[in-house]
């Protein structure tokens, strides 16, 4: 246990030192460097204020993991149709896929499947999904997303193109025992370590793998929410 708290406190250092180097590196050059015009400082404090709000995104995904991680919490779980929010997530993420030449399909997009789960939550899990698949993807690359109905269950399959997953990251991320924060390796974002102890609280399945036409594949298999037989009177 000591070991696995000195390895997730190296993780969490290093996601923090990054972001935190580029803005102090930026800063001092402002302070130091007044010959610079004022189009460049302009581009220098939006940088530092990118960054400052990625340690604070951290820092903030860090206490939400916090709580999730008690045993006293509990998702606020209701009906829904979990096509909807997806829909809003890929509309939000085409922007930003589009500065890149990144195609978003999605197919069965328009599935009217009701799941029961935190609704909240189950948005975090698209948007991290998605926003790591666009970051991930290279230029001129391509993300699919399907549904598709199994007995019982909303499966949703999410693949993209480019930099193939390590198999120590496919390890972790398929390793359901594996707490989600401590257990993650380097390479695996917070946004990851989200996604796993979600999925885990709603009992969903989450695995990843790689395709034969060279994609990473994220599948989440949902429980189908089964509406109550009224009874007759």
């Amino acid at each position: 246990m000591e070991e696995e708290r000195k390895t997730f406190l190296a993780n969490i250092s290093h996601d923090l030192r990054t972001p935190l180097a580029v803005a102090r590196g930026y800063t001092e050059t402002l302070l130091i460097d007044d010959s610079e015009s004022k189009e460049a400082h302009q581009n220098y404090l939006e940088m530092v204020l990118s960054k400052i709000l990625q340690v604070e995104k951290l820092v903030l995904q860090l206490f939400e993991l916090s709580k999730m991680e008690s045993v006293n919490f509990i998702p606020q779980k209701e009906p829904f149709v979990f096509s909807e929010i997806l829909q809003e997530i890929i509309r939000g993420a085409e922007f930003q896929a589009r500065e890149k030449h990144i195609t978003i399909s999605c197919v069965n997009c328009e599935d009217s499947t009701l799941i029961e789960a935190d609704i909240s939550m189950m948005e975090r899990v698209a948007q991290n999904l998605l926003e790591n698949a666009v970051k991930y993807t290279g230029e001129n690359g391509h993300i699919r997303i399907t549904l598709t109905r199994d007995p019982g269950k909303l499966i949703v399959l999410l693949e993209n193109s480019g930099k193939l997953i390590s198999g120590g990251l496919l390890d972790w991320i398929n390793d359901s025992t594996a707490d989600a924060a401590i257990h993650r390796p380097k390479q695996a974002g917070l946004g990851l370590a989200f996604v796993k102890r979600i999925l885990y609280l709603h009992g969903f399945g989450f695995v990843a793998g790689v395709t034969n036409d060279d994609y990473n594949r994220f599948m989440i298999s949902i429980k189908v929410y089964q509406i109550p037989m009224q009874k007759v009177p």
